[in-house]
């Protein structure tokens, strides 16, 4: 059948599907019958001889001794022969002691093997979990041996009774559905009470330069390249899906991922979930399970790039010898579906390549002429293609709702600072030169130059599967044997994977839960709450009722008397043991001006989810996002300190999480010596204090000037400045600077937001950030001149003369006077200089803080 053709039928077939109130079932009842080892059913000799190859591979790299250990239970002989003892209640002597060990705090169940449930298997606790680190084994598993365990636990459930807890009434009609789903700690799951499974119907992947890395250790994708002489590139970050027989529920059913908090006037947010239908998962279908008569799954998929194209066509780009950007296909951005599968789950893979390239078609560099600006299609160096609205801004306080007004249906920024000399020459483009005058942003305003489009490999599609030996009558339960999709978006590299959304929640009003905000502009709004349909190129709506509900997150939702892990585990962000990157939307940014990971388009009078009109390439929109506090600070580093000088006061960003001078760069004379100088995570420096002609002064780097496309081709990006940092610290850093704004005096703040003087507000430019271990270790204070108070640095480098103990950070702050547009003080042909007006020293931590300002040469300490 025509796949679009195929995808309507099935979803139209969808919305038959009948919904049972009360649902679902308390699953946790399983846990109690003593006799469930009964009610299992028999698994074929396929799935029987992988279970026995993997316990062999166990038992030789340690595993088996291990678990006999947590359990009580000898693990020798063959499957058949262990069955009874896997599917057996383990003691409750031995199931207290259990949960008192570490990385076992959080599972629920009480067998080592419970038909159906993953979550509540031990063995596949131990093998999944990324808490579960135990020192004396010789190797931690992999996806195949993962996928190899979920084929044996689900094909062990009694398919009437794995329905009958569940609540499936007879008659009741199920669908086959491909989920993406990843096993994640207490504190990662939508309802925070023990280790379980999470799905989504999307999945969302990661672009890289280098193939992608399964940390065995950490259980997880990770961006860190396993080749280490590559450290400072990113390994792309596949999503695995899977094939399940799935049931439609409502809201109340199911455990959402959700923050339960609203901006007033968003129309796509899951505050109206209760009108809403959702997929969900029961259970997994595998290679040769015997519930669809020992048949095989084919997984395929379909992934389309129209960023490029839509930008030439629609706004009628004048290409050089006609030559436009194709749409790019599967073939050109993913690792084909024959090489990806993993056992019965299937990995999106983005192909490893750099990050950004020059377009090509007919063997030729895509140029284009670029239109002269008409006085609101520049900003800052890049042409911008649409007015810039829908931007989600703090207002007295709140944060201003998105009116999806204004779909992004082509690249809403583009990178223009190259230019082709010579037509003839095709291949010799150059950067626009740079000098200490305003000739570079004279060109870039009056256009009428050829200049060279750069393509990267965000794109958005479907994953798809298929039983072609399957017929209705093996599986009477579901609506039909058509398998529907599930949505694939493959965007940009996450710079701190190691934090998503949900861990920041306390320092944003709605969608968070603060009374004030550290974030201007953007904030932590997940694609998890989004409530917009996938783009329909990639998943036809054709009457689904659950088009809307494609992004979100959820696990079976536990009974009142579910077991719950203890409250440091479930709750807090900051006491994390583990690593957790994920690819699920909650680990993604939403959607706005135009976006991080996704953004929203629209035909017809009705929008979608889509990557068309994000930036072009996309680390033109990095630098512009960075600049403006992050927008998204979970993906995206807020490098707004980098750049504060530069923007115009009254739209002057401050910093939301600061990132350490470390990370962002010194340069050269910002420490006095040359041999200092570094490049931040981004190709670029940060800004420094220096005296000039007697003045105090920050010198700094222009947003226009700054050319992060072309850090990007001469490979000065270094995503390991930042992929370690975790929520933890991301959460002490913004901690510690909402203290200082609130102690530092109440100047310098935007205007006519008085009585919201907070974090958001602030134009106090933080100038340097430096981790200190105040009163235990003496601070480097990189950031200070040596003669700013005294005659050297002595006064805060050494700790006795600390004024706070513990762990935290050495802020210092500057408010500069005005910029004047058309009297700037150029550095050099890209850093400008601003003369300070007021100088404080932070030494700050979570608890504490006591700052000084600078008076001459000395220094005033505020207590």
């Amino acid at each position: 059948m025509d796949r679009k053709k195929f995808l309507v039928t099935n979803t139209t077939l969808l919305a038959g599907c009948v919904i049972v109130p009360g649902l679902p079932h308390a699953l946790m009842e399983i846990l109690k019958k003593a006799d469930f080892s009964l009610e299992t059913a028999a698994i074929n000799k396929a799935i029987n001889y992988k279970l026995d190859k993997l316990f062999e591979w166990m038992r030789s790299n340690g595993w088996i001794d291990y678990l006999e250990e947590l359990s009580g239970k000898k693990l020798n002989g063959n499957i058949n022969d262990l069955l009874p003892t896997l599917t057996g209640e383990i003691s409750r002597e031995k199931i207290t002691v259990l949960r008192a060990t570490r990385g076992f705090e959080d599972f629920a169940g009480n067998r080592l093997i419970t038909p159906g449930f993953p979550a509540f298997s031990l063995i596949y606790h131990a093998l999944a979990s990324s808490r579960v680190k135990p020192t004396r084994l010789k190797d931690y598993c992999g996806l195949e041996q993962l996928d190899i365990l979920e084929a044996a636990i689900y094909a062990l459930s009694n398919w009437e009774k794995l329905k009958s807890y569940y609540g499936i009434n007879p008659g009741e009609k199920l669908v086959l559905a491909v989920f993406a789903y990843e096993y994640r700690p207490s504190f990662k799951t939508p309802h925070h009470k023990y280790a379980d499974l999470v799905f989504s119907r999307t999945g969302v992947g990661r672009i890289g330069d280098e193939p992608y890395h399964f940390d065995r250790i950490n259980r997880c994708f990770v961006n860190k390249p396993s080749d280490i002489s590559k450290i400072k590139h990113a390994a792309v970050i596949p999503a695995r899906f899977g094939v399940f027989i799935a049931r439609k529920v409502k809201n109340i059913d199911v455990s959402l991922m959700t923050t339960g908090i609203y901006k007033q006037g968003d129309l796509h947010n899951d505050s109206e979930d209760k009108n809403r239908y959702f997929l969900q998962p029961i259970r997994k279908i595998s290679m040769e399970d015997s519930l669809i008569g020992g048949n095989r799954i084919t997984y395929s998929e379909t992934h389309r790039s129209e960023k490029l194209h839509s930008l030439f066509t629609r706004q009628k780009l004048e290409a050089l010898s006609g030559i436009i950007p194709e749409i790019k296909t599967s073939e050109d951005l993913v690792i084909p579906a024959s090489q990806t599968g993993i056992g019965s789950s299937f990995l999106a893979v983005s192909k490893p390549q750099q990050l950004i390239r020059t377009a090509s078609a007919k063997g030729n560099i895509i140029y284009f002429k670029v239109p002269k600006d008409r006085g609101e299609d520049r900003f800052y160096n890049s042409f911008n293609t649409q007015e810039v609205e829908d931007i989600e801004l703090l207002s007295q306080g709140a944060r201003s709702p998105n009116e999806y007004d204004h779909p992004r249906n082509q690249a809403l920024f583009v990178n223009v600072t190259h230019e082709l000399p010579d037509t003839l020459k095709r291949t010799e483009y150059r950067q626009i030169q740079r000098e200490m005058n305003s000739e570079f942003e004279k060109a870039i305003a009056d256009g009428d130059y050829y200049s060279p489009a750069f393509e990267d490999s965000i794109c958005d599609g479907c994953v798809m599967a298929s039983i072609p030996s399957l017929e209705k009558a093996i599986l009477p339960d579901v609506e039909t044997i058509e398998i529907l999709p599930a949505f694939s978006v493959i965007t940009a590299p996450d710079f701190f994977p190691l934090v998503d959304n949900f861990d920041l929640i306390d320092y944003d009003i709605a969608p968070g839960n603060a009374r004030t905000s550290n974030f201007y502009e953007g904030g932590i709004a997940s694609l998890a709450i989004a409530r917009l349909s996938p783009n329909p190129k990639s998943i036809p709506a054709s009457g689904d009722p659950t088009i809307d509900t494609y992004t979100s997150v959820m696990s079976a939702l536990p009974s009142k008397d579910s077991y719950i892990c203890p409250p440091h585990l479930s709750n807090l962000p900051d006491d994390k043991t583990y690593y957790s990157s994920g690819f699920l939307p909650d680990a993604s940014s939403s959607v706005f001006a135009p976006g991080w990971d996704i953004t929203y388009a629209g035909e017809n009078d009705r929008l979608f989810l889509s990557t068309e009109g994000l930036g072009s390439p996309f680390i033109e929109d990095m630098k512009l996002c960075s600049a403006m506090n992050g927008m998204w600070p979970a993906a995206s580093p807020d490098a707004s300190r980098t750049y504060q000088g530069s923007l115009q006061k009254q739209y002057r960003n401050p910093t939301a999480i600061p990132l350490l001078d470390e990370e962002l760069g010194f340069h050269g004379r910002s420490q006095e010596s040359p041999l200092s100088a570094t490049f931040g995570w981004d190709g670029e420096q940060g800004p420094f204090i220096e005296k000039i002609k007697q003045k105090w002064k920050v010198n700094f780097t222009d947003l226009a000037r700054a050319d992060c496309v072309q850090n990007a081709l001469d490979d000065r990006l270094d995503f390991s400045k930042l992929r370690e940092i975790t929520s933890a610290e991301l959460i002490q850093r913004m901690a510690c600077l909402k203290l200082c704004i609130e102690r530092l005096p109440k100047v310098d703040f935007r205007s006519g937001e008085e009585g919201t003087l907070s974090t958001g507000y602030t134009y106090h430019w933080l100038v340097s950030a430096e981790k200190v271990n105040w009163g235990i270790e003496n601070a480097n204070a990189w950031g200070i001149p040596p003669t700013l108070v005294g005659s050297n640095k002595e006064w805060i480098t050494l700790k006795e003369n600390a004024k706070v103990k513990g762990l935290g950070y050495l802020f210092v702050f500057v408010d500069t006077v005005k910029d004047q547009l058309k009297k700037r003080e150029w550095a050099d042909y890209k850093r400008r200089r601003l003369d300070c007006q007021r100088i404080y020293i932070c030494e700050v931590t979570s608890e504490n803080i006591v700052y000084g300002k600078i008076i001459g040469n000395s220094i005033d300490w505020q207590p």
